[in-house]
C-alpha cells in the first residue's frame, strides 16, 4: 500500500465522535467478519476486509481519514 496512505494512528472514537465529523472528510470501513457485520453495522459503513483495504489497487479514497471497525 502507498506510504502516503498508512500515515496512520490508532485511536478508539466514539460513536458520538464520529456523528459530529463531517461525513465528507472520512470513509467509515467494517473489517470484522460477514456474520459480526450482518449482525449489526454502522449505517453508512462499507463492509471489506483487512486485505482489500491494505491492497496498492485498493480503490478507497486517499484524501479522506479512513476509520475501520474491527
Amino acid at each position: 500500500m502507498d506510504s502516503e496512505y498508512m500515515d496512520t494512528c490508532e485511536c478508539s472514537l466514539s460513536l458520538q465522535q464520529l456523528e459530529q465529523m463531517d461525513q465528507s472528510e472520512y470513509v467509515l470501513v467494517d473489517i470484522r467478519e460477514e456474520r459480526a457485520y450482518q449482525h449489526g453495522f454502522i449505517p453508512g459503513a462499507i463492509h471489506m476486509d483487512m486485505e482489500a483495504v491494505s491492497a496498492e489497487d485498493c480503490a478507497l479514497p486517499k484524501e479522506k481519514k479512513l476509520f475501520c471497525i474491527a
